[in-house]
């Protein structure tokens, strides 16, 4: 990891002083990190049951990602050739304070605007692609961090289009997942931006999971069902519709099926922002159910579904100056409709913070944020289980800290930026 580091600083140097560039280095990136301790003594926890947490005051790690693009070469036909790297790093608080290795986390070619393939840009690497987030929520509704290449934004009339083969050669969970050497994962997946009023846009992602198999030569034996079978097939698609202007914000609706022989998903979600400029003040509301089943193969029954569902909000007011207060409240729940079925998890959270950013705008980043977070939940979350901290923690910290309870509190101060 320290070589990666080395190189990573080492590619940013010459990219800077290189003679041959074309073009200007563009940098930009994100970065957050904190500090906090629990109310009740001991270490700072984070709370959250299923797929994603309400994220502010409740994020015990570092995260620093360095983003550089780097034209090489600009021909006439308007079309620009280059290279972009990101040398970055994440580590949970209790990971250890040893120092923050970076690694590369992208590194791909491009060529963009590229007139033959409808000002599309071509590529092929490790990217961070595909992703449509949430943020008060920190949940990437679509994701495909992997290596790859593709056609990325043909515009084709009004709509953009991108294609994409992702497959990451060195997986390193292979080994565990799938110790069949004979089976590799791959995707093909496409998206499409349609324009659908002066602030408004269908977003379209479509994709298939499949396998690359053959028998295994060394033992003569066909890869098994349960890693190549007909559930290692997956279906994907997700329908979004972004619309601006709504409440002096924006709206965004979406649904998203995922479905393969042996699993089936639905994920449904809005969410809602709005400005209140008469008190200087913005509102973020987000609600995201997911409903999920699966089979021990292809001609059995459908078990019992599992449901998870978020609901939140958070505002931030403008004080004066550069000073801010924060509110936000998540509920998150998971529940089994089988008979029997082990108890329903369920918690909320509260944060309240000041803040110090650079403008006027909930937007503005850096920003210093001084919070108390105080969460309570069920028993069905809580220490018999350890779903409401164990997610979010590589060790024990959650346990030992609050034991039986069901309830905790976090005082912590964290700084945020991107750029």
């Amino acid at each position: 990891m320290r070589y990666l580091a080395h190189f990573s600083f080492i590619a940013l140097a010459l990219a800077w002083v290189s003679p041959a560039a074309a073009g200007d280095l563009k940098f930009h990136g994100y970065m957050r990190a904190g500090t906090g301790l629990a109310a009740k003594g001991g270490p700072a926890v984070c709370y959250g049951v299923g797929q994603s947490k309400f994220r502010l005051g409740n994020e015990c790690d570092y995260v620093v990602e360095f983003t550089l693009d780097q034209d090489l070469v600009e021909n006439e036909d308007g079309s620009k050739w280059g290279v972009g790297i990101m040398p970055a790093t994440y580590s949970r608080w209790e990971g250890g304070h040893a120092g923050l290795s970076l690694g590369l986390n992208q590194i791909y070619v491009y060529g963009a605007g590229v007139p033959q393939l409808a000002k599309g840009m071509i590529w092929a690497g490790r990217r961070y692609y595909a992703r449509l987030q949430t943020g008060i929520n920190d949940q990437f509704q679509e994701q495909r961090d992997t290596d790859g290449a593709g056609i990325e934004d043909m515009q084709l009339g009004p709509v953009k289009l991108s294609v994409a083969f992702l497959n990451d050669p060195g997986h390193v969970s292979d080994a565990a997942e799938n110790p069949n050497p004979t089976v590799k994962a791959f995707t093909m997946e496409t998206h499409a931006f349609i324009p659908t009023a002066e602030q408004g846009e269908l977003k379209i992602y479509a994709s298939i999971d499949n396998v690359s198999k053959t028998a295994n030569q060394s033992l003569g034996e066909d890869p098994p069902d349960a890693i190549a079978g007909p559930g290692s097939v997956k279906y994907n698609i997700g329908l979004y519709h972004n619309l601006g202007g709504i409440l002096n914000g924006s709206n965004l609706v979406g649904v998203k099926l995922m479905s393969s022989a042996t699993s089936q998903q639905i994920r449904a979600l809005v969410q809602e922002g709005i400005g209140v400029p008469e008190i200087k003040t913005s509102i973020d509301v987000l609600a995201v159910y997911l409903t999920s089943k699966a089979r021990a193969d292809a001609d059995a029954d459908w078990g019992d579904a599992q449901n998870d569902l978020q609901i939140g909000f958070r505002t931030d007011t403008q004080i004066s100056g550069p000073f801010r207060f924060l509110l936000e409240y998540g509920h998150s729940r998971i529940w089994d409709t089988a008979e029997g079925a082990a108890p329903n998890s369920s918690l909320n959270k509260l944060t309240a913070a000041f803040a110090a950013s650079s403008g006027p705008d909930a937007w503005s980043r850096p920003t210093v944020r001084l919070y108390y977070t105080h969460a309570w939940w069920n028993e069905g979350a809580g220490p018999g289980t350890n779903a409401v901290y164990g997610t979010w923690h590589t060790g024990n910290a959650g346990t030992n800290a609050f034991g039986n309870s069901t309830s905790g509190g976090t005082i912590g101060v964290q700084g945020e930026t991107w750029w």
